[in-house]
Protein backbone atom coordinates (compact mmCIF):
# COMPACT_ATOMS: atom_id res chain seq x y z
CA UNK A 1 0.00 0.00 0.00
CA UNK A 2 1.44 3.36 -1.06
CA UNK A 3 -0.40 5.52 1.49
CA UNK A 4 -2.45 4.57 4.55
CA UNK A 5 -4.48 6.98 6.65
CA UNK A 6 -5.50 5.46 9.99
CA UNK A 7 -8.00 7.11 12.35
CA UNK A 8 -6.77 10.66 11.73
CA UNK A 9 -8.51 13.43 13.65
CA UNK A 10 -7.81 17.16 13.70
CA UNK A 11 -9.17 19.90 15.91
CA UNK A 12 -8.69 23.65 15.67
CA UNK A 13 -9.74 25.11 19.00
CA UNK A 14 -13.20 23.65 19.66
CA UNK A 15 -13.81 22.88 15.99
CA UNK A 16 -13.15 19.27 15.00
CA UNK A 17 -12.61 19.25 11.23
CA UNK A 18 -11.56 15.59 10.90
CA UNK A 19 -12.96 12.75 12.99
CA UNK A 20 -11.21 9.37 12.82
CA UNK A 21 -10.69 9.42 9.05
CA UNK A 22 -9.26 6.27 7.45
CA UNK A 23 -8.57 5.44 3.80
CA UNK A 24 -5.73 4.26 1.58
CA UNK A 25 -4.16 4.86 -1.82
CA UNK A 26 -2.51 2.01 -3.71
CA UNK A 27 0.43 2.34 -6.06
CA UNK A 28 -0.71 3.91 -9.32
CA UNK A 29 -4.25 4.52 -8.05
CA UNK A 30 -6.25 7.73 -8.56
CA UNK A 31 -8.32 8.75 -5.51
CA UNK A 32 -10.47 11.85 -4.96
CA UNK A 33 -11.57 13.00 -1.50
CA UNK A 34 -15.01 14.49 -2.01
CA UNK A 35 -17.45 16.45 0.09
CA UNK A 36 -18.88 19.91 0.76
CA UNK A 37 -16.67 22.80 1.84
CA UNK A 38 -15.64 22.74 5.49
CA UNK A 39 -15.28 18.97 5.91
CA UNK A 40 -11.49 19.11 6.20
CA UNK A 41 -10.43 17.88 2.76
CA UNK A 42 -7.68 20.48 2.36
CA UNK A 43 -6.62 19.98 5.98
CA UNK A 44 -6.26 16.24 5.30
CA UNK A 45 -4.14 16.85 2.21
CA UNK A 46 -2.03 19.40 4.10
CA UNK A 47 -1.34 16.86 6.83
CA UNK A 48 -0.32 14.24 4.28
CA UNK A 49 2.02 16.77 2.65
CA UNK A 50 3.54 17.67 6.02
CA UNK A 51 2.25 21.23 6.03
CA UNK A 52 0.13 20.59 9.16
CA UNK A 53 1.28 18.20 11.91
CA UNK A 54 -0.68 14.99 12.55
CA UNK A 55 -0.95 14.30 16.29
CA UNK A 56 -4.00 12.03 16.33
CA UNK A 57 -3.90 8.98 14.08
CA UNK A 58 -1.34 7.77 11.57
CA UNK A 59 -0.26 8.86 8.09
CA UNK A 60 1.91 6.13 6.58
CA UNK A 61 3.73 6.59 3.26
CA UNK A 62 5.43 3.46 1.95
CA UNK A 63 9.15 3.49 2.71
CA UNK A 64 11.28 4.87 -0.09
CA UNK A 65 8.34 6.48 -1.92
CA UNK A 66 8.26 10.16 -2.80
CA UNK A 67 5.37 12.61 -2.48
CA UNK A 68 4.70 15.77 -4.47
CA UNK A 69 1.99 18.28 -3.67
CA UNK A 70 0.17 21.14 -5.33
CA UNK A 71 -1.96 23.47 -3.23
CA UNK A 72 -1.13 26.85 -4.70
CA UNK A 73 1.39 28.60 -6.93
CA UNK A 74 3.89 29.24 -4.11
CA UNK A 75 6.49 26.78 -5.42
CA UNK A 76 7.07 28.56 -8.73
CA UNK A 77 9.32 31.56 -9.34
CA UNK A 78 7.38 34.50 -10.75
CA UNK A 79 10.53 35.95 -12.35
CA UNK A 80 10.88 33.04 -14.79
CA UNK A 81 9.25 32.29 -18.10
CA UNK A 82 7.13 29.13 -18.28
CA UNK A 83 9.81 27.18 -20.16
CA UNK A 84 12.68 28.35 -17.95
CA UNK A 85 10.70 27.42 -14.83
CA UNK A 86 10.42 23.79 -15.94
CA UNK A 87 14.12 23.65 -16.77
CA UNK A 88 14.85 24.32 -13.08
CA UNK A 89 13.77 20.74 -12.23
CA UNK A 90 15.28 18.89 -15.20
CA UNK A 91 17.58 16.06 -14.17
CA UNK A 92 20.81 15.58 -16.11
CA UNK A 93 21.89 12.25 -17.58
CA UNK A 94 24.56 12.06 -14.88
CA UNK A 95 21.97 12.47 -12.10
CA UNK A 96 19.81 9.70 -13.55
CA UNK A 97 22.73 7.30 -14.05
CA UNK A 98 23.82 7.83 -10.44
CA UNK A 99 20.28 7.04 -9.24
CA UNK A 100 20.18 3.91 -11.39
CA UNK A 101 23.53 2.73 -10.02
CA UNK A 102 22.33 3.24 -6.45
CA UNK A 103 19.16 1.26 -7.19
CA UNK A 104 21.19 -1.55 -8.80
CA UNK A 105 23.28 -1.88 -5.66
CA UNK A 106 20.20 -1.87 -3.44
CA UNK A 107 18.43 -4.56 -5.49
CA UNK A 108 21.34 -6.94 -4.98
CA UNK A 109 20.24 -7.33 -1.35
CA UNK A 110 16.47 -7.30 -1.87
CA UNK A 111 13.89 -10.04 -2.34
CA UNK A 112 10.16 -10.40 -2.85
CA UNK A 113 7.88 -7.35 -2.84
CA UNK A 114 10.71 -4.98 -1.88
CA UNK A 115 12.73 -6.09 -4.92
CA UNK A 116 9.74 -5.85 -7.27
CA UNK A 117 8.90 -2.35 -6.02
CA UNK A 118 12.40 -1.01 -6.64
CA UNK A 119 12.64 -2.90 -9.94
CA UNK A 120 9.51 -1.11 -11.19
CA UNK A 121 11.02 2.28 -10.28
CA UNK A 122 14.31 1.23 -11.89
CA UNK A 123 12.59 0.35 -15.16
CA UNK A 124 10.68 3.66 -15.20
CA UNK A 125 13.89 5.62 -14.55
CA UNK A 126 15.71 3.70 -17.27
CA UNK A 127 12.91 4.54 -19.69
CA UNK A 128 13.19 8.22 -18.76
CA UNK A 129 16.96 8.18 -19.31
CA UNK A 130 16.57 6.49 -22.71
CA UNK A 131 14.02 9.12 -23.75
CA UNK A 132 16.31 11.97 -22.69
CA UNK A 133 19.32 10.44 -24.45
CA UNK A 134 17.29 10.00 -27.64
CA UNK A 135 15.32 13.24 -27.66
CA UNK A 136 17.01 15.58 -25.16
CA UNK A 137 15.58 17.29 -22.08
CA UNK A 138 13.82 19.79 -24.29
CA UNK A 139 11.51 17.05 -25.56
CA UNK A 140 10.49 16.05 -22.03
CA UNK A 141 9.75 19.67 -21.10
CA UNK A 142 7.71 20.20 -24.26
CA UNK A 143 5.79 16.95 -23.67
CA UNK A 144 4.76 17.93 -20.15
CA UNK A 145 3.86 21.48 -21.16
CA UNK A 146 1.61 20.16 -23.93
CA UNK A 147 -0.11 17.83 -21.45
CA UNK A 148 -0.94 20.77 -19.21
CA UNK A 149 -2.30 22.92 -22.03
CA UNK A 150 0.68 25.02 -23.15
CA UNK A 151 1.88 25.50 -26.73
CA UNK A 152 5.21 26.78 -28.01
CA UNK A 153 3.74 30.27 -28.16
CA UNK A 154 3.43 30.16 -24.35
CA UNK A 155 7.03 29.21 -23.54
CA UNK A 156 8.32 32.77 -23.16
CA UNK A 157 5.33 34.10 -21.19
CA UNK A 158 6.42 35.41 -17.80
CA UNK A 159 4.83 33.58 -14.89
CA UNK A 160 4.33 36.70 -12.79
CA UNK A 161 1.87 38.08 -15.36
CA UNK A 162 -0.22 34.93 -15.74
CA UNK A 163 -3.68 34.40 -14.19
CA UNK A 164 -3.58 32.27 -11.05
CA UNK A 165 -5.22 29.26 -12.73
CA UNK A 166 -2.53 29.32 -15.42
CA UNK A 167 0.20 29.58 -12.79
CA UNK A 168 -1.26 26.49 -11.14
CA UNK A 169 -0.95 24.62 -14.44
CA UNK A 170 2.74 25.59 -14.52
CA UNK A 171 3.13 24.30 -10.97
CA UNK A 172 1.43 21.04 -12.01
CA UNK A 173 3.79 20.69 -14.96
CA UNK A 174 6.74 21.04 -12.56
CA UNK A 175 5.37 18.28 -10.35
CA UNK A 176 4.93 15.99 -13.36
CA UNK A 177 8.55 16.65 -14.31
CA UNK A 178 9.65 15.55 -10.83
CA UNK A 179 7.63 12.30 -11.15
CA UNK A 180 6.82 11.57 -7.49
CA UNK A 181 5.25 8.24 -6.58
CA UNK A 182 2.21 10.10 -5.19
CA UNK A 183 0.96 13.51 -6.27
CA UNK A 184 -1.42 15.38 -3.95
CA UNK A 185 -3.56 18.08 -5.60
CA UNK A 186 -6.19 20.32 -4.03
CA UNK A 187 -9.18 21.13 -6.28
CA UNK A 188 -7.77 20.14 -9.70
CA UNK A 189 -11.19 20.93 -11.20
CA UNK A 190 -10.65 24.60 -10.30
CA UNK A 191 -7.80 25.11 -12.78
CA UNK A 192 -8.00 22.21 -15.27
CA UNK A 193 -10.56 21.35 -17.92
CA UNK A 194 -11.81 17.77 -18.02
CA UNK A 195 -9.81 17.19 -21.19
CA UNK A 196 -6.57 18.38 -19.60
CA UNK A 197 -7.23 16.38 -16.44
CA UNK A 198 -7.73 13.21 -18.48
CA UNK A 199 -4.51 13.91 -20.39
CA UNK A 200 -2.64 14.40 -17.13
CA UNK A 201 -3.86 11.23 -15.44
CA UNK A 202 -3.19 9.23 -18.62
CA UNK A 203 0.43 10.43 -18.46
CA UNK A 204 0.56 9.70 -14.72
CA UNK A 205 -0.63 6.15 -15.38
CA UNK A 206 2.18 5.64 -17.89
CA UNK A 207 4.71 6.96 -15.37
CA UNK A 208 3.30 5.03 -12.40
CA UNK A 209 2.32 8.17 -10.48
CA UNK A 210 -0.60 7.82 -8.06
CA UNK A 211 -3.02 10.70 -7.42
CA UNK A 212 -4.77 11.91 -4.30
CA UNK A 213 -6.98 14.91 -4.98
CA UNK A 214 -9.72 16.79 -3.12
CA UNK A 215 -12.83 18.37 -4.58
CA UNK A 216 -16.19 19.82 -3.60
CA UNK A 217 -17.60 18.59 -6.89
CA UNK A 218 -17.48 14.78 -7.19
CA UNK A 219 -19.85 14.91 -10.18
CA UNK A 220 -17.01 16.51 -12.18
CA UNK A 221 -15.13 13.19 -12.00
CA UNK A 222 -18.00 11.00 -13.21
CA UNK A 223 -16.97 8.39 -15.81
CA UNK A 224 -13.31 9.06 -15.02
CA UNK A 225 -10.90 6.33 -13.80
CA UNK A 226 -10.84 7.59 -10.21
CA UNK A 227 -12.08 6.23 -6.89
CA UNK A 228 -14.21 8.64 -4.88
CA UNK A 229 -13.79 8.69 -1.10
CA UNK A 230 -16.53 10.65 0.65
CA UNK A 231 -15.52 12.57 3.77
Amino acid sequence: MLLEIKNVSKTFGRNRVLDHVSFSVDNGEFVVLAGPEGLGKTVMLSMIAGKIPCRNGQILLEEGKSLGHLFDKSDILSGNSIYKELLTVVETNKDLKEKLHTMELAMMYMKGDAFRGVQKDYEALNKKLASIEENGNEYLVSQVLELTGFGEEDYTRMIGYLPEATQLRVALAKQLMLQPHLLVIDDPDSFLTKELFLNVISYMKEQGIALLAASRNPEWFEEMPVRIVEL
